[in-house]
């Protein structure tokens, strides 16, 4: 399991991590854990190694996960649902993952109302409007 859930918005980010690999192959079958999810403006490749051989389907969104060797490979939101779906610890994984992401964006959206850096009242007017009209 990795140290904390990492949300990554750019495909940037996690090519200049030491541990990715953009030729890695990821299965159920050589599958550790999550790193962190992804959502992307740009396609990136998927890594899932399935029956027919490696995905390389372009995809926006999806996963970063470590293989048994400790390398990172992208598993893309359509292979994550059609091959890693009926393993166990890749759905604790992501389950991990997303709840670690929510609450951090929760608290960071609390900090900001706290803190003055978000407008409270604005907002509450915003959404009295939204939910009268």
């Amino acid at each position: 399991m990795a140290e904390k859930a990492i949300y990554f918005s750019s495909y940037n980010e996690i090519e200049k991590r030491a541990s990715f690999n953009s030729e890695q192959e990821i299965s159920p079958d050589n599958f550790k854990s999550l790193v962190g999810m992804y959502r992307f403006d740009e396609n990136v490749i998927c890594q899932v190694r399935t029956k027919k051989g490696i995905c390389h389907q372009k995809h926006k969104n999806g996963w970063l996960g470590i293989t048994n060797d400790g390398v990172e490979a992208l598993i893309g939101g359509h292979c994550a649902s059609e091959y890693f779906k009926a393993d166990n610890s890749f759905r604790l994984e992501k389950k991990r993952v997303e709840s670690e992401i929510e609450r951090r964006l929760a608290v960071e959206k609390l900090r900001g109302y706290i803190f003055g850096e978000k407008d409270y009242p604005n907002e509450v007017a915003c959404l009295r409007t939204n939910l009268i009209s």
